[in-house]
């Protein structure tokens, strides 16, 4: 996941995570699977301001995907679920 090597470095260091903010509910019920850190994730995204979003693949396809299809098809097909984070302060 991230650890910090120093603070000095935390500030230019781009962390990505992949994964779902939510599971399809064959995933999730009838295959039993799942993955819980990306539950962690967005616990420790929750009201937590020293962290900025600077693009997350997911959201990009579900809200822009007009954008997506017409300028990088390729994408749509499978956006995945990365997400990048910059420490803000």
């Amino acid at each position: 996941m991230c650890y910090p090597i120093s603070s000095r470095v935390w500030s230019c260091i781009f962390t990505t995570f992949s994964g779902r903010f939510e599971y399809p509910e064959q995933w999730a019920v009838t295959e039993n699977r799942g993955w819980n850190e990306i539950y962690a994730i967005r616990n420790f995204l929750m009201f937590n301001d020293f962290f900025e979003i600077l693009f997350f693949n997911q959201y990009f396809a579900h809200m822009h995907g007009e954008i997506a299809e017409r300028e990088c098809p390729l994408f749509m097909k499978n956006p995945g679920g990365g997400l990048w984070l910059r420490r803000s302060r």
